[in-house]
């Protein structure tokens, strides 16, 4: 069952949860500075981003912080900032959206996309965080219109709240992940693009995960509650001058094939 947050959003310290909320959890946080993708390899580098033990989320993007030092293996040593960067959304794409665009602030996959990752592919080690995402979660389905969809607002810990704006799609740069041989021995060179993977945003629209923009900032980190927002009537509805100009939005299955690359 899908955790549900009554009333009007953001609320100042007052939420009303389902019971079930406690089954949708933030499982991984993630970033990865412009620096460590150069050495890595830049364009020709696996997507998977630095674990953190933290994550401050804004409208620009994510800021994660990790631990350095050999006391780093418990928790504790020198504090360091990381900033994410994502070459894609910072350059732009002409006709698609415009470089730094909010609409793209962090990206966000469910473990059920793993797990189904993992059946199809089996003898591949794939490790969560494998496919490049800032903030993994466990609970929802991966498949759109299950739980998730685009529009669909999460409110990630105590404060933050994430707005999907579009289902992610499969970068050439998985080829570059630790399993890519085993996976093109079963599913051919570009295996990513297999209809037998979710990670095809054209028949498992959110398999690839949700790209995000930030309504309200704020901090998460691994074992954060995650819940769906729900508008009251009259946020939802606005005002009677509003209402000719509001668009119907598209879901995730009307705009297949259109994501990004990190």
């Amino acid at each position: 069952i899908c955790p549900v947050y009554e009333g009007r959003m953001p609320l100042a310290g007052v939420k009303r949860v389902s019971e079930s909320s406690v089954n949708w959890r933030v499982v991984r946080c993630a970033v990865k500075d412009s620096l460590r993708r150069t050495r890595e390899g830049g364009n020709r580098s696996a997507q998977r981003k630095l674990a953190c033990f933290e994550l401050h989320v804004l409208r620009s993007g994510a800021v994660g912080f990790t631990r350095s030092g050999l006391l780093s293996w418990f928790g504790m040593g020198r504090r360091v900032e990381v900033v994410d960067y994502n070459n894609y959304r910072s350059t732009g794409h002409a006709g698609r959206f415009i470089a730094n665009t909010p609409d793209r602030a962090v990206s966000l996959v469910t473990s059920s996309s793993y797990e189904a990752l993992r059946a199809a592919l089996p003898g591949c080690a794939i490790s969560d965080g494998d496919i490049g995402e800032n903030i993994l979660i466990s609970g929802p389905s991966h498949c759109a219109g299950v739980h998730l969809d685009i529009g669909t607002r999460l409110r990630v810990g105590g404060q933050l709240e994430l707005e999907l704006t579009e289902a992610n799609k499969p970068c050439y740069r998985l080829a570059y992940v630790r399993w890519a041989a085993d996976a093109e021995r079963l599913l051919g060179e570009r295996w990513w693009e297999s209809p037998a993977l979710p990670l095809n945003c054209e028949h498992t629209p959110g398999g690839r995960g949700w790209l995000c923009k930030v309504v309200v900032e704020g901090w998460t980190r691994p074992g954060d509650e995650v819940a769906v927002i729900q508008l009251d009537a009259e946020a939802e509805e606005g005002d009677e001058e509003a209402k000719p100009k509001r668009k119907k939005r598209r879901t995730a299955a009307e705009k297949n094939g259109h994501g990004a690359r990190a």
